[in-house]
């Protein structure tokens, strides 16, 4: 059975080293810490550094 698009999209964070930042007021905070959580439960592991990621999520507010 072939996987769908959004099964394709979790299967891809499998062991992905994810890096964070958040800029702006605390819905910011908020929405970021709920990304993470979302990415820990897909197998996305959560890193300290920029450098040691492969992929980083900057949060920013547009107000």
């Amino acid at each position: 059975m072939e996987l769908s698009g959004t099964e394709k999209a979790f299967a891809a964070l499998q062991n992905l080293a994810l890096y964070t930042e958040t800029y702006g007021c605390t819905y910011n905070t908020g929405d970021t810490e709920k990304i993470i959580e979302i990415a820990k439960a897909n197998g996305c592991r959560i890193v300290d550094s920029p450098f040691d990621a492969d992929a980083v999520l900057i949060n920013t507010c547009i107000v």
